[in-house]
């Protein structure tokens, strides 16, 4: 009886643990890989500064999460657009915008493909497919002052040239 019991018992475990095991496997699609564009500013790649820095980030990301990377450097602000354009043509999942001066052309595309999701760093926008990011710059201002300051006590002048940021910090 307890041998009938055990059996009563083991027999549809182990029939289940068999089925299991002979199932046909399921071929999982391997995930869609997030595609960026990045529209540079237009002192574009070797400025050692802006594009350089949203570049390398953008390498380090495709290299590390397996973003796929797409770019534009033109030259003059009036290609912005074509720039733009092109990016949302090669399908990228989101569009980032590099620097203020691209602010225009940047909102001008949007509003052409509302569908499409932008970043527009260094600027703000009120369209609800532009997400904005901005920096506090007067507190690096205030870090980067110090040194001119020390300069000045030791009897150096450092040079100055006017740039839209500053007039943020009213500094014209």
């Amino acid at each position: 009886m307890m041998k009938s019991f055990r059996l009563l018992i083991l027999f549809p475990l182990m029939m289940t643990i068999l089925l299991n095991g002979c199932g046909a496997k399921e071929e999982h699609a391997s995930p869609k890989r997030l595609k960026v564009g990045i529209m540079l500013s237009n002192d574009g790649l070797g400025d050692q500064s802006f594009s350089d820095g949203a570049f390398a980030g953008l390498t380090k990301a495709r290299d590390e999460l397996g973003i796929e990377l797409d770019y534009r450097e033109l030259p003059d602000l009036e290609s912005f657009d074509q720039g733009l354009t092109e990016l949302v043509d090669e399908k990228c999942d989101l569009i980032v915008g590099l620097g203020f001066a691209v602010k225009e052309s940047l909102e001008n595309v949007s509003e052409q493909f509302p569908e499409q999701q932008f970043i527009l760093i260094d600027d703000t926008s009120e369209l609800p497919n532009v997400a904005s990011l901005t920096f506090k710059e007067d507190e690096g201002s205030f870090l980067v002052g110090v040194l001119p300051a020390e300069q000045m006590r030791k009897g150096s002048v450092i040079g100055q040239s006017s740039h839209p940021g500053a007039a943020a910090q009213g500094t014209r």
